[in-house]
């Protein structure tokens, strides 16, 4: 069984191509592969299956072996994947997922493809509520909710603003941009594995904890429903930008998104803009668009056994 490993801003994949059905049980076939010790290690699987509703179709799943609807980085990866292997001989091309059919474009490419821009779909509505925290200093945390692709929950690092976690006591003004990461990241893997399972949430959720720089500007760590924390979130991304916009009433086109893997673009148009060229959107405006855009690397090629 021949694979290859790629990466999203450290968000990593294993990629196969299981048109031909040859694998038996995906979820067992994942758990192995992905483990990080007795496996190739990876935040998830994707396999490549046809299409009748799009150009081809990417079925995702996590670590844990459980099946996700979307995955932002993954589809990136993905799309890389059938593009560099000839699978998809486009720059222009649909991919249906659990979350619908998706539109990908080929940013930039030599050899092989480097950067890439996704059509994730609509601003969805959100909701604000309140947690039960663990921290011994804050009772309650507020969360933004959101379902976009799969369930995600935005919660807000700062000193300034009621229900946020408030870290004003950590002296943070000379805090570079890798401590507020380090931050983040130690709050992802204390709060992130309770949360995800509150009552809250009947499916679970994603967990994004997210330090605003400005409002073109994020910091993000994840911990992600099915894999733990992880080096990048592509919906997770998404999510917190549109949480960011909806918080501060912010109208950025374009806003970076930084996490401990790397960093990607989260651009807000009119819908129709990412392939018609139309003009981005205002941040009151109907049918506003989320697009993604980063790159996606190879890491390896690799052949297996045939476990399954």
């Amino acid at each position: 069984m021949n694979l290859w490993k790629l990466h999203g801003a450290g968000n990593d994949f294993l990629l196969i191509d299981d048109r031909d059905r040859r694998i038996k049980d995906r979820s067992v076939l994942t758990k192995s592969l992905c483990h990080r010790q007795y496996g190739i290690g990876a935040d998830g699987l994707i396999a490549v299956d046809t299409s009748s509703i799009a150009d081809i179709k990417m079925s995702y799943l996590n670590s844990d072996g459980s099946v996700a609807a979307m995955c932002g980085n993954g589809l990136r990866c993905f799309s890389k994947y059938v593009r560099d292997c000839g699978i998809i001989d486009s720059d222009r091309f649909a991919v249906e997922t659990g979350d619908g059919n998706k539109n990908v474009t080929i940013i930039e490419s030599g050899s092989a493809v480097s950067r890439l821009a996704v059509d994730m779909g609509e601003v969805p509505a959100i909701a604000a509520f309140r947690l039960s925290s663990a921290l011994p200093a804050i009772d309650e945390i507020e969360v933004i909710f959101m379902h976009f692709g799969v369930p995600h929950a935005v919660v807000f690092v700062d000193d300034a603003n009621d229900g946020a976690i408030d870290d004003s006591g950590l002296e943070t003004d000379s805090f570079s941009e890798e401590e507020f990461l380090l931050e983040l990241m130690e709050l992802a893997s204390t709060l992130g594995p309770g949360m995800e399972k509150d009552p809250a949430f009947a499916e679970g959720s994603n967990i994004n904890f997210v330090r605003s720089l400005s409002d073109d500007r994020l910091l993000l760590c994840t911990w992600e429903r099915g894999a733990g924390r992880t080096l990048a979130c592509g919906t997770g991304s998404c999510a917190s930008a549109i949480a960011a916009r909806a918080r501060t009433a912010g109208s950025a086109e374009a806003v970076r998104v930084r996490m401990p893997g790397g960093e990607v673009t989260v651009r807000f148009t009119a819908a129709g803009a990412h392939r018609s060229g139309a003009q981005p959107a205002n941040a009151g405006s109907p049918d506003v668009m989320v697009v993604l855009e980063g790159t996606a690397h190879l890491i390896c090629k690799a052949e297996v056994p045939d476990l399954l």
